[in-house]
């Protein structure tokens, strides 16, 4: 089918679509900073950028360059590149979007802008792209070209559509995936119509724009592959750590609502055989790809497969009209609005503010920019301002870092941040990421002051968050002073004051839920577990997420804690006693406080949530006993 723009059903239908994509995408009025987990990191890489640092080296993180994009956040030092790409990326999206949409109806043009200015999620309009971009290219007439100018225009056109993908991966990593496979699907489409010049620019554009992106960044391009690569552990090791679990009825009503959709369309579309696996493949890769960013942290993550469910059933609507594409059609929204509802109560005041606020700030942004410029400067400086007093970090000399993710407040403290490559600790889950951390800290990187704060996410057991950094605090780091949670660390100018020397090394081997004796010496006890998921579990991993791993600790004096533990934080190493759950506590260690007596651990069970056995029962640990000795 050849898109005709003059067949839109209405220009309402037209405008409003195109208003709402720049309102979601072109950030006229963004976001104030503001302290928490995700703001810091937020502000955190909108300041690495300002510092210059490098992504891939100096800052590891799932998140890229353009990451004001996604968050909407401002930022002097992104102030103008998230204006022109979000401006690229709304003018690609829709183009790809009327391309699809062009002769949907009012009911349906209205459904998807819905899904749209409401904005629960902002993962949803990345995610869904490739597969606009795939869809659109099944659309388009693909006879020969009797003259050069109709070849111009289709090389113009793909470049529109395939461009945008350069700039996407450097938005968020992990959109790499679903990238990768449209330009992949695509290029098979072409093939088989012997389109090999065009096949070529879907390979080589992206690949070129991606390079023109971040050397526009002021990244450099030697370090490309390093954001990549640097990046793996991250993206591999986060269905694990990362997991949580919630109401089972969204996943399974999600399940339903993907499968129906999937087997209506392999039923109905009229495409050849081949177009048609190709098309389906595509749909099953967003599908499933936003089951995992929504399902595997089964929060407020849950929106985002909702969201993306909603938008790829619209989609299919436009290529099916049927009785069962509507009915499809229905069950996805049922399950749009009942997830949101769950995350963002109550719905219809969070959703109608949602929808003022999308428009409303194309409105009041439009106005600022063009009339009063200096008002959304003035507003991130009275942020800041207001940022430093909740956070109360003193203005100290030296360069400094925080522990584990209050970024904002460091950073509106005025205070110069060095961070550590993987700047919040609850993303150090696996050993390699933790080895990257602890290099920093015994270089001469290594930040002059640290301000420390004990914040495990998910019940974790509190030390597992950069872990393997904690003996080397505590031999390079002095405690200056105490304030609310959080202790002020100062860089020992001369041989430290303190050392810790380990006495002994045992290993023993374990199974899982038996109760293992922890080594009764030394000030602090280390340990490392290597335990390993079977093939089931990484089976059970790659398509949902695995088994939950806990930890039982018994203590001195006779309580016993439970916490979730993450196999890979178990590994480089971690204080098991005496249990460290607050700043005070971390700060006892120094002075060998005897109120930590009762906090010693006798023992410890490693144990699963599973009735299936996911994990190796059979598992090692190893006990590294410190004694700290004062100078």
């Amino acid at each position: 089918m050849k898109p005709n723009f003059i067949s839109t059903r209405s220009k309402f239908q037209f405008w409003l679509l195109l208003l709402t994509v720049y309102a979601v995408f072109v950030p006229l009025m963004p976001g104030m900073p503001s302290g928490g987990l995700d703001e810091s990191w937020q502000l955190g890489v909108n300041e690495a950028l300002a510092k210059g640092m490098v992504f891939g080296r100096d800052l590891i993180f799932t998140f890229g360059p353009y990451a004001s994009v996604y968050a909407n956040k401002y930022h002097p030092a992104v102030a103008h590149s998230m204006l022109w790409s979000g401006f690229f990326l709304g003018s690609c999206f829709f183009l790809a979007a009327i391309l699809n949409f062009a002769s949907i109806s009012l009911r349906m043009t209205l459904l998807l802008i819905l899904v749209l200015a409401v904005n629960f999620a902002f993962d949803p309009r990345f995610l869904v792209y490739p597969l606009l971009v795939f869809t659109a290219l099944t659309r388009l007439d693909w006879s020969p070209s009797r003259t050069s100018s109709q070849y111009l225009a289709r090389v113009i056109l793909m470049s529109a559509l395939f461009t945008p993908f350069g700039m996407i991966v450097l938005v968020k990593g992990s959109f790499l995936v679903t990238c990768l496979c449209g330009m992949v699907l695509s290029i098979a489409f072409l093939l088989r119509r012997k389109q090999l010049l065009l096949a070529a620019l879907v390979l080589l554009l992206p690949l070129a724009a991606m390079a023109g992106f971040w050397w526009l960044a002021g990244q450099p391009i030697d370090a490309l592959p390093d954001y990549f690569q640097s990046m793996l552990p991250i993206i591999t090791g986060y269905t694990e750590a990362m997991a949580y679990n919630s109401r089972i009825s969204e996943l399974l009503l999600y399940l339903l609502a993907a499968i129906l959709l999937l087997i209506v369309t392999a039923r109905e579309l009229e495409l050849d055989f081949f177009d048609k696996m190709l098309f389906l493949a595509c749909l099953f890769i967003t599908l499933f790809i936003t089951f995992k960013a929504g399902f595997v942290r089964h929060d407020g993550h849950a929106v985002i497969a909702a969201s993306s469910l909603a938008i790829c059933t619209v989609l299919v609507c436009s290529l099916i009209n049927s009785r069962n594409t509507r009915s499809v059609l229905v069950l996805s929204y049922i399950v749009w609005l009942g997830v949101c509802a769950l995350h963002n109560k109550p719905l219809p005041k969070q959703a109608l503010q949602a929808v003022a606020s999308t428009y409303g700030n194309l409105l009041k942004g439009s106005y600022y920019r063009l009339f009063e410029p200096d008002v959304i400067p003035q507003r991130y400086k009275a942020r800041l301002t207001e940022i430093a007093k909740e956070g109360k970090f003193p203005l100290l000399n030296g360069s400094s870092d925080v522990y584990s993710y209050d970024q904002a407040f460091l950073i509106a403290s005025g205070n110069d941040w060095r961070p550590r490559p993987i700047f919040q600790s609850y993303s150090v889950y696996t050993d390699k990421l933790s080895q990257l951390n602890l290099q920093h800290l015994t270089s001469r990187q290594a930040p002059d002051n640290i301000f420390f704060k004990v914040q495990p996410i998910d019940e974790r057991l509190p030390s597992l968050e950069d872990g393997a950094s904690w003996i080397p605090l505590w031999q390079q780091y002095h405690p200056v002073s105490q304030f609310d949670d959080y202790l002020q660390l100062g860089k020992n100018t001369s041989q430290s004051a303190v050392h810790l020397s380990a006495a002994g090394h045992e290993t023993r081997t374990a199974r899982l839920g038996e109760e293992i004796r922890v080594p009764d010496k030394g000030s602090v006890v280390v340990m490392r577990v290597y335990v390993h998921k079977n093939q089931l579990g990484n089976l059970v991993s790659l398509l949902f997420k695995p088994a939950l791993l806990s930890a039982q600790l018994t203590l001195a004096n006779g309580k016993v804690r439970t916490f979730h533990v993450v196999s890979g934080m178990m590994s480089p190493g971690f204080v098991i006693s005496p249990l460290i759950e607050t700043s005070k506590e971390f700060n006892m260690v120094y002075a060998q406080d005897p109120a930590l007596l009762d906090k010693k651990v006798r023992s410890v069970s490693i144990m699963s949530d599973s009735r299936v056995l996911l994990w190796n029962a059979d598992f090692t640990v190893e006990f590294l006993p410190y004694f700290m000795r004062h100078f």
